[in-house]
């Protein structure tokens, strides 16, 4: 919990100094707000119920459906944009594998009434920051386009271009003779394939990409589209993360909301884990649930996917949980309890993580316990050092022990720590 603790709160931090306001909506919702939208693996993996009223709900797979019908509840006449974030568990009945948990906790970012390019820099940027807060330099966000692929789809005369999108965005779990074999099960010629192929294969830096796009789509629709994503990329050095980003118009995501811009995060490890994140725009999604027509854009981050990652590179902290104080007394008196609990007490009240013996054990087995623990400064109280005002404080990695004035615990303790 305390490497966990530590990502969300290093994501938390980067999410508020971009403005970003936290929220959280219910466990739980009605089925039909997924199945309108969030895409057929998706509704497959739904934990879907009926409640003790008859009525049909889910736990959520995700937030972006939650967040639209709460702005159409409550936000459509608030100032735009709305800039919202949340840290929480989702649940999808999936098969458990690395990086891949039934119950799962994202971080996420909604960017809601801003159809500008600017929107979708802006939380591409913040994505990148958010890896990079954690401690992560190697990885990359590589940015695709919904549009773009509509438009291949139309190209090469498919009709189904959903069915064809969730099929180029399960590629990477596929080998190349069983991709092959799926598109053509899917009805495409050989012809038809060897574009695909080039599609995607469009994978890198603008200046290498755009120019042999150019030349894949020639639909005006995809001329706009491609400025659009120059525009991006121009933007995106403007925040000084360029590096970290890439054109891959080979991603589809497996959500159907998705609009336009979309894009995943991935970053090398020898784990097994995929995507470590991603998102995109969805400007149709909070119409779809009854709202004004209104863009949207952001993303999630897979906490579960993304700790294991930092942790196989050794880029978290060590970590010391548990008290550093420790405060054994000699004798069975109440007085002498009291004063335990009242030096505990001090050192808590100085913010120093310090617990007494409220098993009240013989020193010997008090010390062990310490040690067990390992706290590092344990404090003896003894009937006649009492009496003297004094304690006895013991630097429990080396053993040395000496005697101080009560008063001045908090001091002499803080030099040990």
């Amino acid at each position: 919990m305390i490497k966990r603790r530590y990502v969300f709160e290093r994501i938390r931090e980067v999410f508020e100094v971009y403005g970003f306001k936290e929220i959280l909506t219910p466990t739980f919702e009605y089925t039909k707000l997924f199945e309108l939208r969030s895409g057929e693996e998706v509704v497959e993996q739904l934990y879907a119920f009926e409640d003790k009223g008859g009525r049909n709900l889910s736990l959520r797979p995700d937030l972006t459906s939650s967040v639209a019908r709460l702005f159409v509840n409550a936000f459509q006449t608030a100032p735009k944009p709305i800039k919202w974030y949340y840290i929480t568990n989702m649940f999808r009945y999936e098969e458990p594998q690395s990086g891949r948990l039934r119950e799962f906790w994202q971080a996420g970012v909604e960017l809601i009434g801003s159809s500008n390019i600017e929107a979708d820099a802006e939380v591409i940027a913040l994505l990148i920051e958010s890896y990079l807060s954690t401690g992560l330099k190697e990885f990359t966000v590589n940015v695709g386009d919904r549009i773009l692929l509509d438009e291949f789809a139309k190209m090469i005369g498919v009709k189904d271009d959903i069915g064809l999108m969730r099929l180029i965005d399960k590629k990477d779990k596929m080998e190349r003779g069983e991709f092959v074999k799926a598109l053509q099960e899917f009805g495409l010629n050989e012809e038809d394939i060897n574009k695909v192929f080039t599609l995607i294969e469009l994978k890198g830096k603008p200046d290498d990409v755009l120019p042999k796009a150019r030349e894949l789509f020639t639909s005006e629709i995809a001329k706009e589209e491609l400025k659009k994503i120059e525009e991006l990329f121009e933007l995106l050095k403007a925040y000084g993360i360029e590096d970290y980003a890439l054109i891959d118009f080979g991603i589809a995501r497996g959500f159907d909301y998705y609009t336009s811009i979309v894009f995943e995060a991935i970053a090398d490890n020898d784990l097994g884990i995929g995507s470590i994140g991603g998102g995109g725009r969805y400007d149709n999604l909070i119409e779809v649930f009854g709202g004004k027509p209104t863009p949207a854009t952001g993303f999630a981050i897979g906490i579960e996917r993304l700790i294991p990652i930092l942790e196989s590179k050794e880029l978290l902290p060590e970590f010391k949980v548990g008290s550093d104080v420790f405060v054994a007394y000699i004798g069975n008196e109440l007085e002498i309890k009291k004063k335990a609990i009242e030096v505990t007490q001090t050192l808590r009240k100085a913010n120093i993580k310090a617990e007494y013996d409220i098993q009240g054990r013989k020193l010997g087995k008090a010390l062990d316990y310490a040690n067990s623990i390992e706290v590092k400064v344990a404090i003896i109280l003894g009937r006649r050092d009492l009496s003297e005002g004094k304690v006895t404080i013991r630097d429990m990695k080396s053993g040395e022990q000496k005697q101080v004035a009560i008063e001045s615990i908090v001091e002499e303790v803080k030099k040990l720590l």
